[in-house]
This record gives structure tokens, C-alpha cells and sequence, in this order.
């Protein structure tokens, strides 16, 4: 595990960390489908449905039509299952650091409100680099306006030294004529 920027300990890419969370989604969704197969297997099972050999047309039908309503369920599951990573990917590919707008909602179980915390903390993050950015920038403005202000007020003050030393010079100077 490594150490992020606020001291927490975090995942670092391809860790046991890391692993472990994709492990999670990954069993999140296995179960969800093993959950509609054992759910169809339960009604084929205590079904009046038989499949002879060779297959009926109605044997095919209800086959088809078991199969199309597992695909339906198992795609309902899914979608509510991941949709808090569906607006978690919304808010990231939407967000514009110029213009904040509210933070994605820390919604989900298991690793995706953390995830989702995840993101949030990095915009705050990159709001105040952003910040950090701009008065340094404007610092350096400063300073070399501060600097080019100096040079000309120098300079001037030489030349204008210079002007008078020649003016003295001409004025204490015989006067030829």
C-alpha cells in the first residue's frame, strides 16, 4: 500500500489492494447473475416444463422465452447495480474545474462510495492546485512588474543624472563668443 497526498493509505495500482477491489465488482456481478440462473433453474426444475427429444416447437418457445426474461432480469440487476459508477462516469467525463458544480453524491455499496469519494477528494484537490496556481502566477506578475518598475525608475533617474551633470558641465563651461 502507498501513502496518498492527505496520509491515508491507499491502493496502488496492480496491488493486493487494488486487486481485491476488482475482485469485489467482479464477484458483485458474478453473484447477481448466479442469482438469476439459480432463480431459473428453481422454476425449470419444479417447472411442468420437459424438453423431449427432438424439440417441439412450444418446447423451444418456452426455452426462448425463459431465456429472454434471464437476459431481462439479469440486465435490470445490472444496470441498478452499477448505475452509481454510470454517474460517477458521467461526473467525470461533465466536470470543468472552471466551473464547479456539485459534487457526484456518495451513493453505493461496498467500494463505490469509496470510489466515488475518491473523485471527489481529487477535484478539491485540483480546485486548490488551481487556486495555488493562479496566486503564484499573479506573484510572479507582481514581482516583475515590480522589477521593470525599478529598471525604469533607474534608468530614468540615470539619464536625468546624466542630463544635468551635462548641463552643469556647459553652464560652468567659458562661454566662447
Amino acid at each position: 500500500m502507498g501513502a496518498t497526498t492527505d496520509g491515508r493509505a491507499g491502493a496502488l495500482p496492480g496491488s493486493l489492494v487494488d486487486r481485491r477491489r476488482c475482485a469485489f465488482l467482479f464477484w458483485r456481478i458474478f453473484l447477481l447473475n448466479a442469482a438469476v440462473l439459480v432463480v431459473a433453474t428453481g422454476v425449470l426444475t419444479l417447472g411442468p416444463v420437459t424438453v423431449s427429444t427432438p424439440v417441439l416447437l412450444t418446447e423451444a418457445l418456452v426455452v426462448s422465452a425463459g431465456l429472454a426474461a434471464m437476459l431481462v432480469i439479469d440486465a435490470v440487476l445490472l444496470r441498478v447495480g452499477l448505475a452509481p459508477l454510470d454517474r460517477l462516469t458521467h461526473a467525470m467525463s461533465t466536470t470543468d474545474l472552471l466551473k464547479p458544480h456539485p459534487r457526484p453524491a456518495v451513493a453505493g455499496r461496498g467500494h463505490i462510495p469509496e470510489l466515488i469519494r475518491a473523485f471527489n477528494r481529487m477535484l478539491d484537490r485540483l480546485e486548490a492546485e488551481r487556486g495555488l496556481s493562479a496566486a503564484r502566477a499573479l506573484s510572479a506578475q507582481e514581482a516583475e512588474r515590480s522589477r521593470t518598475a525599478r529598471e525604469l525608475h533607474d534608468e530614468v533617474g540615470q539619464t536625468l543624472t546624466a542630463v544635468l551633470l551635462d548641463l552643469k558641465r556647459v553652464a560652468e563651461s567659458p562661454r566662447s563668443a
